[in-house]
């Protein structure tokens, strides 16, 4: 199907025969804390989050267990 090169800390899935330029995939290769992963992912729910993690809807990432949500002031301020 394809190799996945490591590039700068990121696996890029590099595939046979590319058709276009959305083939292709990058995924982290450390544990992150939720917060990180809640700012990365667009500022979606922590729990939503998780519940992707725990049941293989995103792979490639490992959230470090012993981080805690923290206030999001970015997410307080849509709900004004």
């Amino acid at each position: 199907m394809g190799t996945l090169p490591l590039s700068n800390g990121l696996y890029r899935l590099v595939a046979a025969k590319i058709t276009h330029v959305g083939d292709h995939a990058n995924v982290a290769s450390v544990k992150i804390s939720i917060n990180e992963a809640h700012r990365k992912f667009g500022d979606i729910a922590h729990a939503a989050i998780k519940h992707m993690v725990n049941t293989g809807m995103i792979a490639g990432i490992e959230l470090d267990p012993d981080t805690k949500p923290d206030f999001c002031e970015p997410c307080a301020k849509q709900v004004q």
